[in-house]
């Protein structure tokens, strides 16, 4: 079993803050209104974990779906193209999970199907697609599958977490100061 190190120390790291504000926020107590409050510092850590959350997928979902894209350019030379026809659905009862369509096509003769997953069930579903298939395994097919969308949303997440990090910058410590004079103030002196 291989252990992605990258992965567990930002698990851990997020574990840690979420303990550290939650122990920090019931160690002070509740404020004159009865609540729990958080100081700047705890926002500072919150923010931060949304930050490495959002950022950790936005990173992931891009770097997944560029290898993805960059593999269907390389095959696309190589692939054959074929018709494949509608053949049948096979819908999930569990909202988490998608809905699969099954093309059938022919290479030589032989009978062979795809799976196109959708994570809705679409009110018209195509009658016929394009595909394209490994001449020399034709069982192994490239779907017209959007990866633009999966790097798209992945663009969007690293942004968001630029955004989380420039927002950080506003959060103010005790005396008037944010972040950014807090450390300028730090490095100066």
């Amino acid at each position: 079993m291989k252990i992605n190190y990258v992965a567990l120390v930002i698990f851990l790291a997020i574990i840690g803050g979420i303990i550290y504000t939650v122990y920090d926020v019931r160690h002070r107590g509740p404020n004159e209104f009865g609540e729990l409050w958080l100081t700047a510092s705890n926002k500072l850590i919150i923010v931060y974990i949304f930050t490495v959350i959002i950022g950790s997928a936005g990173i992931s979902l891009f770097s997944t779906y560029t290898c993805k894209l960059r593999q269907y350019k390389k095959n696309r030379s190589s692939f054959q193209v074929t018709e494949a026809v509608y053949s049948r659905s096979i819908i999930s009862k569990n909202s988490d999970t998608s809905t699969e369509l099954i093309y059938e096509y022919y290479v030589n003769g032989k009978r062979y199907e795809c799976k196109n997953d959708t994570y809705f069930v679409p009110s018209k579903i195509a009658p016929k697609i394009s595909i394209r298939y490994n001449p020399e395994s034709p069982e192994e097919v490239m779907m017209p599958k959007e990866n633009t969308l999966g790097i798209t949303a992945g663009i969007l997440c690293i942004g968001l977490a630029i955004l989380l990090i420039y927002a950080s910058t506003k959060i103010e410590f005790e005396g008037g100061k944010s972040v950014y004079g807090y450390l300028k103030n730090m490095i100066w002196k």
